[in-house]
Order: C-alpha cells, then sequence, then structure tokens
C-alpha cells in the first residue's frame, strides 16, 4: 500500500487506496495518506512510521473558499516532519 502503483503527471504516487508523497496537502513529508471530503486527512511518515489525523469540516457553514491544503501541510509538518 506504500509503493505507487501510478505516478500522476503533477508528481504524487497513487499506490492502492493511498497517495505517496502527494505536496499538494503532504508538503515536503515524505509520507503516504488520504484526504476526505469535509478536509480530514490521515498520513503516516514511511521513514518513521508516525501516524497523524486531521479531523475538519471545511463544508461548515458554506462550501466556498474552503482550499485547506495549507493547513494540511502545516498539520502534517508539524507531526511527521
Amino acid at each position: 500500500m506504500t509503493t505507487p502503483a501510478v505516478v500522476s503527471a503533477v508528481g504524487y504516487g497513487q499506490a492502492i487506496g493511498l497517495r505517496v508523497r502527494d505536496r499538494s496537502w503532504m508538503g515536503d513529508v515524505d509520507a503516504v495518506g488520504h484526504t476526505g471530503f469535509t478536509g480530514t486527512c490521515f498520513a503516516m511518515s514511511l521513514q518513521s512510521g508516525r501516524v497523524a489525523v486531521l479531523l475538519t469540516n471545511r463544508v461548515h457553514p458554506t462550501r466556498s473558499g474552503t482550499d485547506i491544503s495549507g493547513v494540511r501541510r502545516r498539520f502534517l509538518r508539524g507531526l511527521l516532519g
């Protein structure tokens, strides 16, 4: 689940169900993980084995202006970086 089966045109790997080193929301953290519709994410560091889980509700009270990629990157860098 941590070995990319496909590498996207923008550089992240796609394993079975997990993104591998997706810089758009993981930043510079060497990790695998997945995001959810409401802004949630989980990631696991490939080096340390530590896991981080972010629970959010980015669609409340409105769905406009809800890009939280920067929040995810800072969160993961703080816990896994």
